[in-house]
Order: structure tokens, then sequence, then C-alpha cells
């Protein structure tokens, strides 16, 4: 009986500890937090689902959503991460590898806003900056630490 009770504890304490990043993205520019309301609204796909994401990624893992974006729209994207260096955001056109935009060249913001003057389908990646590796011995390297991150979307119809 112990042995099914530690397991049952030991799985439990396992799956926690993986979901702790899960709505990670609510804490990127949390507007109530600021006591700042505006306009935007969450972003959501065709099916809608909503674009913001949350991982718990590492620095050689990346978070990645697709997701469209509309002309006569303002967008707002906010990124964070449990990681003590600024997160880098690179947009994508779809389906090509066109940089369309990348914080890394613009002092790695972690809000981004911007009006939409054309419909286009857009892939954000979103990853951590990668740490130096401690070697242990010449054949052991330390373990990448796992950090959370998150990425939201929001819109809202430009004001004229």
């Amino acid at each position: 009986m112990r042995y099914i009770l530690l397991f049952v504890l030991l799985f439990l304490s396992l799956n926690l500890k993986s979901q702790d990043c899960n709505g990670y993205w609510n804490t990127c520019h949390n507007d109530t937090v600021n006591n700042y309301h505006d306009s935007y609204q969450l972003v959501v796909n065709d099916k809608g689902q909503g674009v913001s994401k949350s991982a718990n990624i590492s620095d050689v893992e990346i978070l990645e959503t697709v997701f469209d974006i509309f002309s006569g729209r303002d967008y707002r994207m906010s990124i964070c991460s449990s990681y003590e260096y600024m997160p880098i955001l690179r947009l994508y056109e779809y389906g090509t590898n066109n940089v369309i935009y990348d914080n890394s060249q613009n002092d790695s913001i972690l809000v981004f806003e911007f009006e939409q003057r054309f419909n286009m389908k857009i892939k954000a990646v979103v990853s951590i900056p990668q740490s130096k590796k401690r070697k242990v011995s010449n054949l052991i390297v330390e373990k990448p630490k796992r950090y959370c991150i998150g990425f939201k979307l929001e819109s809202m119809i430009t004001r004229k």
C-alpha cells in the first residue's frame, strides 16, 4: 500500500511540474495589473482558438505559433519569460524564411505594437538566448535548464 501511495505522489509531482507554464502568456502585458485599459482583445484563429501560447522550453527549443493578421487592425504582441535575459521574437511570412520582424535587432523589446496595412499569414517564433553549457567532462554536458515562456497576441480596429 505504501508503494502505491508513493508512486501516486511521485506521479502527481512530476505532472504538476510539467504544467507550471500553462497560461503563462497571461502574465505578458497584463492590463489589469498595470491599471491600463484599452480596446485590445485576444486574437483567435479561424477555429475560435486563441493564438496566444505558453511553453516550458530550454535554450535549444522554440515556441511557435501561426496566425492571420488583417488590414485595418492594430496589433500588440507581448512576450514574457522566466529566463533572466530577454526572449527573442522573430516574425516570418508564413511558408517562407522572409523575416518580417526581429526584436533582437530592436533592443529586445517585450511589447511590440503595429498597424497592419494588408492581410497576411504570419509565423511567430519565440526563443531564449543560448547559454553556455557547463562541461562536466569530455563526455558529459550539463542538462539544459527549462524556462516558462509566453506569447500574447491582441488586436483592435485601427482608429482613424
